[in-house]
């Protein structure tokens, strides 16, 4: 069980970060939204017991940038 929260956890930052990175391709894409952000840094947190601090702090890092790039662009949901 915990190897499948650790997977969630990640998988669920990289699905956010593919959609943060189409977006910023693909100009007037918004594919990515703040429940997106919610679901990623709750699967996180989720799993945050079963991942290495550094691992942890990281995931909420590109969580915090994919954030960032919402509100510049004034998209926060």
């Amino acid at each position: 069980m915990g190897m499948d929260q650790k997977q969630a956890a990640i998988m669920a930052v990289i699905e956010l970060e593919t959609k943060l990175h189409f977006d910023r391709d693909h100009d007037g894409a918004r594919t990515l939204r703040q429940p997106d952000c919610d679901s990623a840094r709750a699967s996180v947190d989720a799993a945050g017991h079963l991942l290495l601090s550094i691992v942890h702090s990281t995931l909420i890092l590109r969580i915090e940038g994919a954030e960032r790039w919402l509100a510049e662009c004034g998209t926060l949901e």
